[in-house]
């Protein structure tokens, strides 16, 4: 639970103001009436400085807040001898240093770790520093600490994204997607977000298993961060056949009905796809998955994607039959038990009509 330190809103933000308003000029007495008058937000006095920088509106609008909400002991907050005292702390986390009575210790480290958690390359309302305490229902994220913004139009909520607009970068959002993943985004995902897969229920953030990172709706269309569609690809790749056919994966059989070969589904079958035959496969989101499976598989099966053979393995001609036998074999893309055995068997039969040119191969050296 989130635990609330105080309810003065103006509490040590004296230095911050006076850097931040150090910088206007004409906008300097303005700005200081706006921010010690009753009932106005500090976020209106340093928005009228165009000058203000990120650090000094994160002081000034921010700190203040996670101070507040967040910073408390049981929750993001790290009082002073909490480790000597033998609490862990997972500082990869949002976890921040404070002062006996529930004040920011290190201005500086709390905004390195702030800025780590927002993101300024796609939408600032897909930081995690702000769907975190929004409510669920406003596109918000399982918190652990509850809810501390109902509504996106909150004055606090809009303090932060304020900040967040006003930085030039950020820890999220800049990383790139490989092409299956980008495959995964445009065909898969949006089915799984439509199709009341990413319900709470179902596979929300709360499911015990196979849980996905739901969207987030802005301006009319579901949106997700480049963290949430690697999270949910990774996610929903666990749950592919790359060891055959592709049309097998237990992502398709699930919503399949029993008939049609599906496999018990507790969210119910023949729900969430609508072919237009008795061929399952001739719905759009079925042929969809499986083309992102068969790339997948196409990966996977690829020598140059696959871990490095055995030290002593003998080196088989890229091509045969046996040599695609032992890659799949070794690299764990096989099936196990008795096929795996067989497969082991025929890749050690010698090819017929003799071994083909450039079959020799010596053994690899151990490294």
């Amino acid at each position: 639970m989130l635990r609330q330190r105080g309810s003065a809103p103006s509490r040590g933000r004296g230095p911050s103001l006076a850097r931040g308003l150090a910088s206007c000029a004409v906008t300097a007495l303005v700005t200081v009436v706006a921010v010690v008058a009753p009932g106005a937000g500090v976020a209106s006095g340093l928005g009228a400085c165009g000058h203000v920088g990120g650090r000094e509106l994160f002081a000034a609008d921010v700190a203040p807040l996670l101070e507040r909400q967040c910073l408390g002991a049981p929750c993001h907050g790290v009082a002073p001898g909490a480790e000597a005292r033998g609490e862990v702390v997972n500082w990869s986390q949002f976890h921040v240093r404070t002062t006996s009575d529930g004040r920011i210790a290190d201005m500086d480290a709390a905004y390195s770790v702030a800025k780590a958690r927002i993101n300024t390359v796609e939408r600032a309302e897909l930081s995690t520093l702000l769907r975190k305490p929004l409510a669920q229902g406003a596109g918000g994220l399982l918190h652990k600490g509850g809810v501390s913004f109902a509504r996106r139009d909150d004055p606090d909520y809009q303090r932060i994204l304020a900040w967040i607009a006003a930085e030039s970068e950020g820890g999220e959002g800049g990383s790139h997607l490989s092409p299956n993943e980008r495959r995964f985004a445009s065909d898969v995902l949006p089915a799984l977000a439509t199709r009341q897969c990413m319900n709470g229920p179902c596979h929300g953030s709360v499911a015990p298993f196979t849980a996905f990172e739901p969207p987030m709706e802005l301006d009319g269309a579901l949106v997700f961060s480049t963290e949430a569609v690697r999270k949910n690809y990774h996610a929903a790749r666990m749950h592919l056949f790359l060891a055959g056919d592709p049309a097998l994966s237990r992502l398709v059989r699930k919503a399949l009905p029993l008939d049609r070969g599906g496999i018990l589904h507790r969210g119910g079958n023949g729900i969430f796809f609508a072919p237009s035959g008795p061929d399952p496969g001739s719905d759009p989101t079925v042929r969809a998955i499986v083309g992102w499976a068969g790339a997948e598989r196409e990966e996977a099966r690829d020598p140059r994607a696959s871990r490095p053979p055995r030290c002593g393995a003998r080196a088989r001609p890229r091509g045969s039959r046996a040599g695609l036998r032992a890659r799949r074999v070794h690299s764990g893309d096989g099936p196990l038990g008795a096929r795996a055995a067989s497969a082991r068997r025929h890749a050690a039969e010698p090819h017929r009509g003799g071994p083909p040119r450039g079959a020799r191969g010596r053994a690899r050296p151990c490294r």
